[in-house]
């Protein structure tokens, strides 16, 4: 019987045909024209106007210019070189759009057709006139040429610059002065060839060149007679294509010099016979325009083939490969064997419920039994027990036959043998569901339970879900070219790997996780089988990808819109082949379908993107200004739209807002993104494509913006916020001060009143009293004789007793005195050196520098302390050596210095002091609680300097007229400083 195998010359069962009605959002479904501008949108022109198409949705031009009037009906459609398209109507207009924008004349006569020359000028045709037109501002060139006869087709340029038109009447040129020459009297319609010169088609279904009259191909008999051809159009592979007026479309093609044709009608998904012309776009498909709507025409991937196209049968359950190239399909009805453009059939009326070819014969599961076809006869095999059940099957390296029978179990078959069962109890409590023979003898057997048997070196080994099976139903088991073994699961795709299988699903990034079959090939693929389509991926990256959260494969699905028409199905124990010629045979739920790897038809042109829309707070933006949204914008919304009219459901979209995006975000096939609740700043939003085969725009579309700031989002306003944040602190904190002043200033005046009570007491009871004792002494001395014994002790007690009472006066002096003059300060200084009178000794310098200040008493009264203890100590040790007293007001600082020539200290001594004595630690723990620098400098045999400093904003009392620079230099710095001085305190 003929059979219809796949070849160079396309079928219909190659094409897929989608059409767009008015339930597909189509305004108008009376199509009169087609062009593709160079932005990738494809324009309508119809009935009710001029329509935008991107794949997904139409768009009226109308709703785009509101301000403009409607077309009426558009006949005809050309897109000009630079991305502008000319529109013409049958009103008589002829219109220049420019981005978005019509600009348009009127020429009284309803418009047919429009050309572009190379000039730049247009052409345009009527149905009894030709205009020649400049193209930048409409004005006619040339009086309108009248035509002989109705047009048919053209004005097109020919090679030479010069404009072909065809009418009624025949095939004209124009010629010099705007004359038409005629070139042949019989009708024909101008096309462009694949190359680009101008082909001629008659009547009759012939095509010649223009140029020369040479004949391409004869079409006597070609085309139905009596049919009114309404245009043609050839394809990027050299068919014509013939749209009629009422008899669908019809391909010819001629690949071995012998034309054929194929039609296409409403039977075959066109949505009307009654077609007004055929379009191809740039991504090589084809586009019918009817009077009923839009149809896309594409080559599909995938043949499907039913018992439309001759198969015995819709419902095929198993294929097998046969080493001389042929194909065996095993179906409801019986069995046929494919090979040579021809078929025949075996056992008819017999299912077939399994196969297994090899070794130049072929096995089958039947209801009437094990079956053998070999050397060009099908026998049936010799059987000790009916087996009417087989649904898996296979043949081993060594030719036996292992099969598995539903209702008795699993035999195997030696050559010349009768079948055995195997009585292993591995096989006796669950159903096997797949047999495989591998190339190094070992047999695999999956179970309906998920577990997986090999048979090795006359032994069963037992895998499960301890060996990292997932635990669902083996569908199929194969193996690759480095022998591993492949499991085609209800769970995902297994392999094993160092006697353990890894398995991967969904999660694994695989497009789902049910398997219905898995053929890896010999360039280095994996096709998996799923009920939504065929998927192909790299095997190497497959095996790479075991488990979830590593690198995931990539792969490319096959499904309805790659001509699968009915879905991926398991019926049988193969429901997938691979064939020698690396053509892939699948069955389905109606019939079966083939992939051909080496004829895939590939889009490598990546998709323009365009930014449709964008939305701030649901009122639409104008695109085509600068854009500042207005303060607290909240939300913000941008469509968008790609350009793959062959499969826009495929195109997957990534987007980014600079700005606020740190990389892209996957879109999916999203064609909108939105976001809320964005800052104040300048952003840029970019959007991707990539078409249905991965190809990426990466160039994309770009829309800036300004989000405008309320004042309160100003870094202005930020600014004022945080110096007014800052002066409440220092406010706050001057306050504090002010109030730990105050009660400084408390605690201070009752130490003076403690200090005053002390000395008052002092001098009222303790001097007073000493005073009557040394007046005592002082009378016994004078009583007893100069000889008497008690003489010496007597005149040493009066003068210890005198010592006691100037010491007393002095400390009496030191609480009731508050040196807060630098005189003060200085006789304080000279009355503590007083007291202690030595002839042997130098006398005491004092020197004053700078102008005398008013000091705040707490700071003379902790500078007065030092320097006593520090005269004192110079006193005691400084011996003969000169002791020198300066006391410097600074505009900065006040220093007090006390220096002797004497022995000096120790280090030891001047870094630890001596035990029981306190007067250096003292000195240091007061120039603290004035915030005083003191420093002491001593070296053994060199002296001691006693140096103190107290910043002049510390220790001077300023007053209004004080010195400006100590204002300066310290006001901003004094609520610090105060701090500092309370914390210490």
């Amino acid at each position: 019987m003929p059979c219809q195998l796949v070849c160079a010359d396309q079928t219909p069962a190659q094409y897929s045909v989608t059409a767009w009605g008015h339930k597909d959002g189509l305004p108008s479904t009376f199509i009169y024209s087609i062009a593709q501008t160079a932005d990738g949108f494809l324009w309508l022109g119809t009935g009710d106007g001029l329509l935008r198409f991107d794949g997904v949705q139409f768009t009226p031009w109308h709703t785009m210019q509101p301000n403009e009037a409607p077309l009426g009906e558009v006949h005809a459609l050309w897109a000009c070189r630079g991305g502008d398209l000319l529109v013409g109507t049958g009103a008589g207009m002829l219109g220049r759009m420019h981005d978005g924008h019509m600009k348009s004349v009127t020429l009284h006569a309803g418009v047919e057709w429009i050309e572009e020359a190379r000039d730049g000028s247009l052409w345009v045709a009527a149905s009894t006139a030709v205009w020649h037109v400049d193209g930048t501002n409409l004005a006619a060139i040339d009086p309108p040429i009248a035509l002989p006869g109705d047009w048919l087709s053209g004005p097109l340029e020919g090679d030479d610059g010069r404009q072909w038109i065809t009418t009624r009447r025949g095939v004209f040129r124009v010629g010099a002065q705007n004359r038409l020459a005629p070139v042949g009297a019989q009708p024909a319609w101008l096309f462009r060839g694949k190359d680009g010169r101008l082909a001629l088609l008659d009547e009759s279904g012939g095509v010649r060149w223009a140029e020369n009259g040479k004949t391409i191909w004869r079409g006597d008999g070609l085309l139905p007679k009596g049919q009114t051809i309404s245009g043609a159009t050839a394809d990027n592979e050299g068919s014509v294509w013939i749209a009629f007026r009422g008899n669908g479309v019809i391909r010819v093609a001629a690949p071995g010099g012998q034309a054929s044709a194929e039609r296409f009608t409403r039977d075959d998904g066109v949505s009307s016979d009654f077609v007004r012309g055929v379009f191809e776009d740039r991504e090589r498909d084809l586009w019918i325009a009817t009077e009923n709507g839009l149809n896309r025409l594409q080559r599909n991937n995938v043949l499907s083939l039913t018992r439309r196209e001759g198969l015995i049968s819709d419902t095929v359950t198993s294929i097998a490969a046969d080493e001389d190239g042929s194909l065996w399909l095993g179906a409801t009805d019986g069995l046929v064997r494919m090979a040579g453009g021809k078929q025949a059939e075996y056992l008819h009326g017999a299912r077939i419920l399994s196969l297994a070819s090899g070794h130049g014969q072929l096995w089958a599961g039947t209801t009437r039994g094990l079956m053998q076809w070999k050397d060009g006869d099908m026998s049936s095999v010799r059987q000790d027990a009916k087996f009417n059940a087989i649904t898996a099957l296979t043949e081993d390296a060594s030719g036996v036959v292992w099969f598995y029978d539903a209702g008795k179990g699993l035999f195997r078959q030696r050559p010349r043998h009768s079948p055995e069962q195997v009585k292993d109890r591995l096989f006796a409590h669950d159903a096997v569901t797949a047999i495989y023979g591998a190339r190094d003898g070992q047999v695999w057997f999956g179970f309906y339970n998920g577990d997986i048997v090999a048979y090795r070196d006359g032994a069963f080994r037992a895998y499960s879900t301890q060996e990292g099976l997932r635990g669902g139903e083996v569908h199929g088991l194969t193996e690759g070219a480095a022998r591993e073994l492949w499991a085609a699961t209800e769970r995902g795709l297994c392999v094993l790997t160092d006697e353990h299988f890894d398995c991967r699903n969904a999660l694994s990034g695989l497009p789902g996780d049910r398997v219905l079959w898995a053929l890896p090939d010999a360039s280095g693929s994996m096709w998996l089988g799923y009920n939504i389509g065929v998927a192909r991926m790299d095997l190497q990256q497959l095996l790479g990808a075991k488990a979830e959260g590593r690198e995931k494969p990539r792969w490319r699905l096959f499904d309805a819109r790659d001509g699968i028409e009915n879905s991926p199905a398991v019926k049988g124990s193969a429901p997938a082949v691979l064939t020698h010629d690396g053509h892939l045979w699948l069955t389905t739920s109606q019939g079966v379908a083939m992939l051909d790897p080496a004829h895939f038809r590939t889009n490598p042109l990546p998709p323009p993107v365009h930014i449709e829309g964008f939305e701030a707070d649901g009122q639409e933006i104008d695109l085509s200004q600068p854009i500042r949204l207005r303060p607290l914008t909240r939300s913000i919304q941008f469509s968008f739209t790609g350009l793959s009219l062959s499969d826009p459901r495929k195109m997957h979209f990534r987007y980014r807002l600079d700005g606020f995006d740190q990389d892209w975000r996957d879109g999916g096939s999203r064609r909108d993104a939105s976001y809320t609740n964005l800052p104040p700043r300048r952003y840029a939003f970019h959007v991707s494509a990539a078409n249905s085969d991965g190809v990426w725009n990466d160039t994309g579309a770009t829309l800036d913006f300004i989000l405008a700031p309320a004042y309160f989002q100003t870094i202005w306003f930020m600014l004022l916020c945080i110096a007014t944040a800052l002066a409440c602190v220092i406010l706050l904190l001057r306050m504090r001060l002010r109030s730990a002043k105050r009660n400084l200033k408390m605690r201070y005046e009752e130490r003076i009143e403690e200090r005053a009570r002390i000395a008052q007491e002092l001098h009222d009871h303790l001097i007073q009293e000493m005073v009557g004792i040394g007046m005592q002494l002082e009378t016994a001395d004078a009583l007893t004789p100069d000889e008497a014994g008690a003489k010496r002790p007597l005149e040493r007690a009066v003068t210890l007793s005198r010592s006691a009472i100037a010491s007393g006066r002095l400390t009496l002096q030191t609480l009731r005195g508050r040196p807060t003059t630098g005189p003060a300060l200085v006789e304080t200084l000279r009355t503590t050196a007083e007291a202690y009178a030595q002839t042997d000794r130098a006398p005491v310098q004092y020197f004053v520098e700078g102008e005398d200040r008013t000091l705040c008493p707490e700071v003379g009264e902790e500078v007065s302390e030092i320097g006593q203890e520090a005269l004192r100590n110079a006193i005691k040790h400084a011996g003969s050596g000169a002791i020198t007293v300066r006391l410097h007001f600074g505009a900065l600082l006040l220093d007090l210095r006390v220096r002797d020539e004497g022995a000096g200290i120790e280090e030891a001594v001047l870094r630890t002091g001596m035990p029981g004595h306190y007067g250096l630690a003292g000195m240091r723990e007061r120039a603290a609680r004035i915030s005083a620098a003191l420093t002491i400098e001593s070296a053994p045999g060199r002296g001691t300097t006693v140096h103190v400093s107290v910043p002049a904003q510390r220790a001077y009392d300023i007053a209004p007229g004080a010195d400006a620079i100590v204002q300066r230099r310290w006001s901003l710095w004094r609520p610090w400083r105060r701090w500092r001085e309370e914390k210490v305190k």
